[in-house]
């Protein structure tokens, strides 16, 4: 009994690590080739722009909010559950569900944007209006590939999910070397690319999505009112609630800038945001991988769930520390390098934000945790606090110190975010209270797995 307990938790630990070490090793990439592909841009297109290129996918991402209401999240972690429940015939019902639910608003969506584009045309440039209107052909497709992370992802199929992303990134890449760098093309060509290289990324992936989904094939779906609505009306209700407020959160910072700056400062401020995203993304290869294995391990062994919930806050602080530093550092050197004459004044913007990284890191498993627990009121609350203070705090330091200033008020909100969820997650649950010196001890995991990797660099 002993052994096969033991053999569970190496089995839990591997799939974490494992997942983790595929999703980390694809982002990575991702994080040159978009870096890449980022300095192609700022080099061939100038500072308006590169502004107004970054105002265009900001209305994409906020119509984007829309697209499912962020159900798609909580729908990824009920498939994990019923996976691990071996609840097959409410699983499909589940999917489906889903899937018609998506497209339908994937389509009205892209029809009330495209109206809206035309409506635009008597008091907006031509570029203005058909940058809206591909934003509108991009949420449509999005929905199609919402469907692929959430079947890949509630399967736990980490290096599927984390190839959707890396094929659209290596794609965009291409066309970028294509159309802008060859073809000399301009802002309404990015947004073109934008567009090809989400299908391409779907086309690719597809023959994995149907060999995950055969095995549902013969499975009956479950009778009976929708699953999806049941659960959008139970907990799930403030998922809705909760994705227009995070969207809005992260898009509000360009909009405030440039209503107090300008187009211009716009590209500052995105600039150093580029740089600093795919930095962020080596903790969000981290949570990728928790959200579905929490959501598992909650209904199986409670141990397993708060073991998995501070082991990740320890990885992703060990991982965040050093990046921080080294781009707090580097950064002045890096911009030099790259040539980026005309914005050297994003990089003490971009020190402001790699800090942030190591907030980022202690509240790694706050989202899992939540969305496990089915609390997912309680992350409602908590980013509808860091939404009023981003907008207070970013209109007041803006005003003041420009696009650093908003830097500094992302800064200060995410404080106050990372704060409020950890001590309600330990009011929920006692086990989940976090204490900073545990990110300093060692214990059998700790030794297990640091002996595991010292084997690995020696071979």
């Amino acid at each position: 009994m002993k052994t096969n307990i033991q053999n569970k938790k190496q089995s839990t630990t591997r799939k974490v690590l494992g997942g983790t070490a595929s999703v980390f090793s694809f982002k990575m990439a991702e994080v040159v080739i978009g870096f890449l592909t980022n300095f192609i841009l700022i080099t061939h297109l100038n500072i308006f722009d590169y502004g107004l290129l970054m105002l265009a996918l900001s209305v994409y991402k906020i119509g984007d909010t829309f697209l499912d209401f962020g159900v798609r999240t909580l729908v990824l972690v009920e498939v994990a559950i019923r996976v691990g429940k071996k609840r097959f015939e409410e699983l499909k019902r589940l999917i489906r569900d889903y899937v018609l639910f998506v497209i339908s608003m994937g389509v009205l969506l892209s029809i009330i944007l495209y109206i809206a584009s035309s409506l635009l045309s008597p008091h907006y440039s031509f570029r203005v209006v058909d940058l809206v209107k591909l934003a509108s052909v991009l949420i449509f497709i999005k929905a199609f590939q919402n469907i692929f992370i959430v079947m890949f992802y509630g399967h736990s199929k980490f290096t599927s999910y984390a190839l959707v992303s890396f094929i659209e990134t290596f794609s965009r890449l291409i066309l970028v070397l294509i159309l802008i760098v060859a073809l000399a093309g301009g802002v309404i060509d990015v947004m073109i690319i934008y567009v090809l290289s989400t299908l391409i990324s779907m086309f690719l992936m597809l023959p994995s999505l149907l060999a995950i989904y055969s095995y549902l094939k013969n499975v009956k779906s479950a009778q009976g009112p929708s699953i999806l609505k049941k659960l959008l009306f139970g907990h799930g209700k403030y998922v809705v609630l909760t994705q227009p407020v995070k969207r809005l959160a992260d898009n509000i910072p360009v909009w405030v800038i440039q209503f107090l700056s300008g187009v211009e400062s716009v590209a500052i401020y995105s600039v150093a945001e580029k740089v600093y995203i795919p930095i962020r993304e080596s903790m969000s290869s981290i949570e990728s991988v928790i959200i579905p294995t929490m959501a598992e391990e909650v209904e199986k062994n409670k141990k397993k769930h708060v073991l998995i919930f501070h082991k990740s806050i320890k990885l992703a602080f060990f991982i965040a520390v050093p990046l921080s530093i080294l781009t707090i550092i580097l950064a002045p050197s890096i911009f030099g390098f790259l040539g980026f004459d005309q914005y050297y004044g994003s990089i003490p913007i971009l020190q402001v934000l790699s800090i942030s990284l190591i907030v980022t890191a202690l509240g790694i498993s706050q989202r899992s945790a939540f969305y496990s627990l089915r609390a997912q009121k309680y992350r409602f609350y908590t980013l509808l606090i860091y939404l009023a203070c981003m907008i207070i705090f970013g209109i007041m330091l803006t005003s003041l110190y420009g696009p650093l200033g908003m830097a500094i008020a992302c800064f200060m909100a995410h404080i106050l975010l990372v704060t409020v969820a950890l001590l309600i997650l330990a009011k929920l649950n006692k086990d989940l209270k976090f204490n900073p010196r545990e990110l300093f001890r060692l214990d059998q995991y700790d030794r297990n797995f640091l002996q595991k990797l010292k084997n690995k660099l020696k071979n």
